[in-house]
């Protein structure tokens, strides 16, 4: 009876142990337009990510979105602005829940699309 109940458990927490699967691109460097079309940008994040995340950000004519795993954080949206970028980030814990392009950045992730845009403007 004892076995029953443990792997009654065990098989309850499996689930919450499996990997988040979340979209990963960055539109400076791809053509993530359409991030959803297929699993071409779909990723199995590691432990130490345990969630997903999307931002978009705007400088100048400039505007960069970016899907990816990131630490965790409490799942929502916040906008933000870090010298001339101003945007959004939003937060999420299910998987392939970052397939919208419908927000922005915000603190590292704003500093790595900053990053991402002063690289490309020095390239082209």
């Amino acid at each position: 009876m004892k076995l029953i109940v443990l792997l009654m458990i065990a098989c309850s927490v499996l689930p919450a142990m499996e990997a988040i699967k979340c979209y990963s691109c960055n539109s400076v460097l791809q053509n993530c337009d359409n991030v959803k079309d297929g699993d071409k940008f779909v990723v199995t994040c590691p432990a130490s990510m345990p969630m997903c995340y999307v931002t978009r950000g705007k400088t100048g004519d400039l505007t960069v979105t970016e899907h990816g795993c990131i630490f965790e954080h409490k799942a929502g949206c916040e906008k933000a602005e870090t010298g001339k970028m101003k945007g959004e980030i939003c937060w999420c814990n299910e998987d392939k829940c970052n397939g919208s392009n419908n927000v922005a950045t915000s603190s590292i992730v704003s500093v790595l699309a900053l990053i991402s845009v002063i690289v490309y403007s020095n390239c082209y």
